[in-house]
């Protein structure tokens, strides 16, 4: 499964699969090149695709439910860092930049409304500004550990404190 689709939920899944178009690549065709221009996101839903960096050869290879294409997408350049070429027959769903940017705002938008409840929640900061909270809300990152793959050195509570502080001042 597409990771992104966990935090966007059942009904913006939904839209945003009818805005997905299907397509199919034979077996050694790119997908794209690097340095092509690029408006178009991929996730894969049957079958493999190297990705090739010029000068070094292939550098991973991507299989069912994994994405490529978006740094074209996000980078503000509409560049592709890298050649995708199929191994096998490759199918893929396809968004378009338009369609992405939506999509990805929604979800940011919404994951900044969850993170400002969240504090506005907490006892720790029941002292803090309407101000302080919603900037606080905007800057915080969030991320996803499968249970005993995070690090024993990693302290949550240091990294958000750290953060904070770097960004508030």
């Amino acid at each position: 499964m597409w990771p992104t689709a966990n935090v966007m939920g059942y009904k913006k899944c939904d839209k945003m699969i009818q805005e997905f178009k299907y397509h199919s690549f034979h077996s050694e065709t790119f997908v794209f090149k690097e340095g092509d221009r690029g408006l178009t996101f991929y996730i894969i839903i049957d079958g493999e695709a190297a990705v090739i960096k010029d000068g070094i050869g292939v550098v991973a290879t991507l299989g069912r439910g994994k994405s490529f294409g978006e740094i074209a997408l996000t980078e503000g350049k509409d560049l592709r860092t890298a050649s995708i070429q199929a191994k096998g027959k490759l199918d893929v769903l396809c968004l378009h930049k338009l369609d992405y940017d939506t999509f990805v705002r929604d979800i940011q938008l919404n994951e900044k409304r969850e993170n400002f409840i969240t504090l506005k929640e907490c006892k720790l900061f029941c002292d803090w500004s309407r101000f302080l909270i919603t900037k606080t809300s905007q800057i915080i990152v969030r991320k996803t550990y499968e249970a005993g793959t995070h690090s024993p050195t990693y302290s949550p509570t240091y990294s958000l404190t750290r953060s904070l502080t770097h960004s508030l001042r």
